[in-house]
């Protein structure tokens, strides 16, 4: 991960676990409260996760204003769209692809 550089021998944060994932994780929830993360798997499964995190780090006007109504069934369009929303409007490298 990139960003365990940058947290290397960081230490707990409001007596949380300290490693770079943890604190990953963290901010994470607080920025998409509504999704309830608890990991970096399943629970970005169906693509709408990552469209709310997309958003959040857009700002205003929102790339997704209507992220909520992504259906669960549409996993990789929801993927897809998010993914190539993050490269095109934030300049974020594509390094997923829909399949991972």
């Amino acid at each position: 991960y990139q960003i365990s550089q940058a947290f290397k021998g960081a230490g707990a944060v409001h007596g949380k676990k300290g490693g770079a994932r943890d604190l990953l994780l963290e901010w994470v929830r607080s920025k998409i409260p509504e999704h309830n993360i608890k990991n970096f798997k399943t629970d970005w499964n169906d693509g709408r996760a990552l469209a709310s995190l997309v958003n959040v780090i857009g700002g205003e006007p929102e790339i997704f204003p209507h992220h909520k109504d992504f259906q669960t069934g549409a996993a990789k369009r929801n993927a897809k769209l998010a993914i190539d929303a993050a490269h095109e409007e934030l300049g974020i490298p594509k390094i997923l692809r829909t399949e991972d």
